[in-house]
């Protein structure tokens, strides 16, 4: 996957807000596969690439909406 320089890396904080999940459910899921992986960006610190993030939550959008 090639990213693009425009890409926006969404923090922890952020994440947590934006999917309305806490940070061990949002662990579960990664371990699971059914979550976007974290970006390492520093030895303490990651973060998450906001298209993916978009693109998670759209996939339960439709979801709850039966369009999968």
């Amino acid at each position: 996957m090639t990213v693009q320089m425009n890409q926006r890396i969404l923090r922890w904080p952020e994440t947590i807000k934006r999917v309305g999940l806490c940070r061990s459910q949002i662990h579960n899921l990664i371990a699971d596969g059914r979550f976007p992986h974290q970006i390492k960006l520093s030895e303490r610190a990651s973060g998450f690439l906001e298209e993916e993030i978009n693109d998670w939550i759209n996939s339960r959008v439709k979801v709850s909406r039966g369009e999968l």
